[in-house]
């Protein structure tokens, strides 16, 4: 070894089907390639494809088993027969300079010589093989690539290293072919051979039945015999005895309780039952194929003497035969297959039958087909029984030996091939069953096979029990398994993060691996989401999507992105379903689902309203959705006070509102409970929390409780509604109930009427007519274009005025309002004349009037009648008193609690506080009376530190005594 290639122009192609394959792919030098070839494709065609996408590669390193001019690469052979049929891939690898065949005895006998040159002229490549075993020496193997056709290189160039460490070579315990376990020459001639726990029972032929233990296969050892008096051909074993078919002896069963001592139960030889063959046992009846009377069944139900039943002769010489259900399916030598129907077996009947072209030495049925040990020219025969009246040909495999026995385990099929050896067939495809390996070591002569667990028992006519090391069929490399996780199970519609979908394989990850699932859920691609990582991403349920694990990962991943919109949606799923495929298993089987969050949510808002009290029994609200949901909304509320007092002016009330899907508003309906007070406008509200489904855009919503009922039309107010409000500018009129009413008109001409009760009238703008009616009544005007109508006797009636106003018929008082130099007369009645901040002439007329100035240097007349001139306090400036008669019992009224100075309410001042002149003379004057001015002042102290303050001027300076002023409350 006195160079290596360049590491990154080599590859070693490693078949799965190589025992323990995976320790030599740990052992590969570093820097080299590797690509394990699925034992489910085509190798060449793996080969190829790689090296289409990898140019670079020169050096090919070829591990697989092998057979004389013969390659096992993947689910197909390359061999001298076939090896035209790969030359458009074979020879397009041109650019590959040396390829090392590690098969065992490829290039042994001149057909592995044939076979390596003509790879070599297709190739252009200098090939290297080994005409012996490859591998463990244990095995007899070795590492020699000895046999080489080179291209025209030198000495130098044909000394290239082998693609593993020296420390693998040296430890990796198997060959590339199957491997003898361990062998037992038996004395006879091995015919045939059962597997029953530790022990191989051994058809011998000449020496009748040996017991063999097996519990170390590695060294079996003989346990016990008996020699029959036939010559021992098959062989069944059925709880404690052995049955053989012992040829002229007929039926022969042995008591193998004992095995170290096996010993004779009973015999059946009698005619019809001549050379027996082949036999099965089946409940209560030996099933014997004899080679010269067909098929013959025997009562072994006291196997101490065994009873002819039935018997049904075939057409040629019956030497094996297998029962399922009601038929018996019979190896006929040269007739082929036998299908008899052993329903009634003291009648067997002929049910159908199938003529294979060579001779039919051993049947084995297994589902719906039946395969035939066909010996030279047959090979193995597939046939189809679904129909046993008529057998169909559906496959077969030329085994180039002559097929003497065969068993089924699974995918594979194991033919005693005689001196071939032992093959075995790939019949997955039972159209197109293919080779897959084979034993033979040369001095091999299989006439009967038993596969049990890991190993096949082969009864070799000379060399006797072989037993032969199969685990890489039976015991095969387990698919990977494939999972399937979302790794956030949830996000939001506009968010940044995705879902991640991530599928983990097991087992190798050398070569790529595609595998297949399906899409679910309720969002829909290209719509509410987009996609990256999947190889092809279906568009409906109904497809197939699939993902590809790059070589050498364990893990592919699909990343869903959701779209942004704002559209107010359910959530919506994504969900990926593994399915099956190819080269793997489904190890999530159950769909994996992702959410994504609708985040575009509806907006709530609640409106304020104002309710009539005594008109409107329930305050009702309006909760509106801006946007539509397809989902329900809802959304909790609760009632709380602001001025209102609940359950006196509404019913308190909490609980939750729902919002039917597609629905733009529901309504939350509030009793409203009537007092029948005339009162100020009163208010609770209405608290929103807790939206689902909706965000809220406000959370409050304000009612109003009002005595007033507002109306653009003329109205008349309902019972338990106090006050009316007209609006617009139509001329329109109002009317009240027997309540205390407050009227207020519009722009317009209105006439309002107060009906009974204290009402309130005040006509707005516009030119009114207003009418109180019973009660007393209140009028507020703004000109003196409006039209008040009093009847006599209808109550105390005060009129309020922000304008010079005169006192109309049967109206009492009037009060003035505002901060205007404004007037007020009286009439004949006995009135009471207020004024207000400004300078007001408040004449009483006729009448026992009350004048009172308030504020202001106002001039009052009190005209005829007993009047009083009213002051409040002593600050609210000077007024004018024109005509004070004491003749007409006119007062001077003063407040005791606006004055203070100890006057005391509800009689006249005393004389003592009583004082004529321009000072107090002592601590007891409180009013002090100029008679020269006629100025009138009030002083708090008399003689004391506060200043006397004027509060009125009589005009007339009339004369005035203590008497003449009344101290008032």
């Amino acid at each position: 070894m006195s160079r290596q290639t360049n590491l990154n122009q080599s590859v070693v192609f490693l078949d799965a089907g190589v025992t323990d394959y995976q320790s030599l792919q740990a052992g590969v030098i570093p820097g080299i390639a590797t690509v394990i070839l699925s034992a489910k494709e085509n190798g060449v065609e793996q080969i190829t494809a790689f090296l289409q996408q990898n140019p670079q590669i020169t050096t090919i390193h070829l591990v697989s088993h092998g057979a004389p001019g013969c390659l096992y690469l993947g689910n197909c052979q390359l061999n001298l027969t076939n090896i035209y049929d790969y030359r458009q891939q074979l020879q397009s690898w041109a650019k590959i300079n040396r390829i090392l065949l590690y098969g065992c005895q490829v290039a042994a006998g001149d057909a592995g010589e044939e076979f390596i040159e003509k790879l070599h002229q297709l190739t252009g490549a200098t090939v290297m093989a080994s005409a012996t075993p490859t591998g463990s020496s244990k095995w007899g193997g070795d590492w020699d690539l000895e046999a080489i056709v080179s291209r025209t290189e030198s000495e130098q160039d044909l000394n290239i290293s082998l693609a593993f460490v020296g420390e693998t070579l040296a430890t990796y315990e198997g060959v590339f072919a199957l491997s003898l376990v361990g062998n037992y020459d038996t004395p006879g001639e091995a015919h045939d051979v059962k597997v029953v726990g530790n022990y191989a029972y051994v058809a011998d032929f000449s020496l009748g039945l040996q017991i063999i233990d097996i519990s170390n296969p590695t060294n079996p050892s003989l346990i016990g015999n008996y020699d029959t008096s036939g010559s021992a051909m098959d062989v069944q074993i059925v709880g404690n005895y052995a049955y053989l078919a012992d040829y002229w002896s007929g039926l022969t069963i042995i008591d193998i309780s004992n095995p170290t001592n096996p010993t004779l139960t009973g015999n059946y030889s009698d005619w019809p039952l001549g050379s027996a063959y082949g036999l099965e046992v089946v409940g209560n009846y030996a099933y014997v194929a004899s080679d010269y009377s067909g098929l013959t069944i025997i009562d072994i139900s006291n196997p101490t003497n065994p009873t002819l039943i039935g018997n049904y002769d075939t057409s040629s010489r019956a030497l094996e035969v297998q029962v399922i259900g009601n038929y018996a399916y019979v190896a006929d030598y040269e007739s082929g297959l036998q299908i008899i129907d052993i329903s009634n077996p003291e009648n067997p009947t002929l049910k159908g039958n199938y003529d294979t072209p060579g001779i039919a030495s051993d049947v084995e049925v297994v589902g719906n087909y039946a395969y035939v040990a066909d010996g030279w020219d047959g090979g193995l025969q597939i046939i189809d029984i679904s129909n046993p009246t008529n057998p169909i040909f559906i496959g077969n495999y030329d085994t180039n030996g002559v097929a003497n026995d065969v068993e089924v385990v699974g995918n594979y099929a194991y033919v005693a091939d005689d001196m071939a050896g032992l093959k075995i067939i790939d019949i997955s495809n039972p159209t197109n069953p293919t080779l897959i390996d084979y034993y033979n070591d040369f001095s091999t002569v299989a006439y009967g096979v038993e596969v049990v667990g890991n190993y096949a028992y082969l009864a070799d006519y000379f060399d006797g029990l072989k037993i032969i090391d199969v685990s890489n069929f039976n015991n095969p490399s387990p698919l990977p398994s494939v999972t399937l996780a979302v790794s956030t199970t949830s996000v939001t519609e506009d968010g940044t993060t995705n879902l991640v979908y991530t599928f983990t394989r097991t087992g190798d990850t050398t070569n790529p691996l595609t595998v297949n699932y399906t899409v679910g859920g309720t969002a829909t691609f290209n719509t509410d989401y987009s996609q990256t990582g999947a190889a092809s991403f279906p568009s409906f349920p109904s497809e197939t999507g699939t993902v590809t694990f790059a070589a050498n990962s364990a893990t592919a991943t699909v990343t869903v992105d959701p779209t942004a919109d704002t559209t107010v949606e359910d959530d919506e799923t994504v969900s990926l379903t593994l399915t099956s495929g190819t080269d793997y298993t489904v190890g999530t089987t159950t769909p994996v689902t992702g959410t994504i969050l609708n985040d575009d949510f509806s907006k709530l808002s609640i409106n304020n309203i104002t309710v009539v009290e005594g008109k409107d029994n329930n305050a009702i609200l309006t909760v509106t959705v801006n946007n539509p949901n397809p989902q329900p909304i809802s959304v909790n509320y609760t009632t709380a006070p602001v001025n209102a007092t609940a359950n006196v002016d509404y019913t308190s009330k909490t609980g939750t509102l729902t919002i039917a899907p597609n629905t733009s508003t529901a309504t939350i309906s509030i009793p409203i409970l009537n007092d029948n007070l005339n009162e100020a406008n009163e208010t609770f509200v209405i608290n929103l929390s807790n939206p689902v489904n909706a965000t809220l855009t406000n959370n409050k919503g304000i009612v109003t409780i009002s005595d007033t009922l507002t109306a653009n039309v003329t109205t008349t107010l309902p019972a338990n509604v106090e006050n009316l409000t007209l609006t617009g500018t139509t001329n329109i009129n109002g009317t009240g109930n027997a309540a205390n009413n407050i009227l207020t008109g519009n722009s317009g001409k209105n006439t309002l009427t107060g009906s009974a009760g204290n009402d309130t009238l005040n006509g707005g703008t516009g030119i009114d007519t207003l009418i109180g009616g019973l009660g007393n009544d209140t009028y507020q005007i703004d000109t003196t274009t409006d039209t008040i109508t009093e009847n006599a006797n209808q109550g105390t009636d005060t009129v309020q005025s922000s304008v010079t106003y005169t006192l109309g018929n049967n109206l009492e008082n009037l009060t003035l309002t505002g901060t205007t130099n404004i007037n007020g007369t009286g009439n004949t009645l006995n009135n009471i004349i207020t004024g207000n901040s400004g300078k007001n002439t408040l004449t009483g007329s006729a009448g026992n009037d009350t004048l009172i100035g308030g504020t202001g240097n106002d001039t009052i007349t009190g005209g005829a009648g007993s009047d009083r001139f009213t002051f409040k306090n002593p600050n609210e400036g000077i007024d004018t008193i024109t005509d004070f008669l004491s003749s007409q019992g006119d007062k001077i009224t003063v407040s005791a609690a606006g004055f203070g100075g100890g006057l005391a309410a509800g009689v006249a001042i005393t004389a003592a506080q009583f004082v004529l002149g321009t000072t107090a003379l002592n601590a007891s004057n409180r009013f002090i009376y100029n008679t020269i001015t006629g100025g009138l002042f009030f002083d708090g102290d008399g003689t004391g530190t506060l200043a006397a303050i004027q509060i009125a001027t009589l005009s007339s300076k009339p004369t005035l005594t203590a008497s003449d002023i009344l101290v008032l409350v």
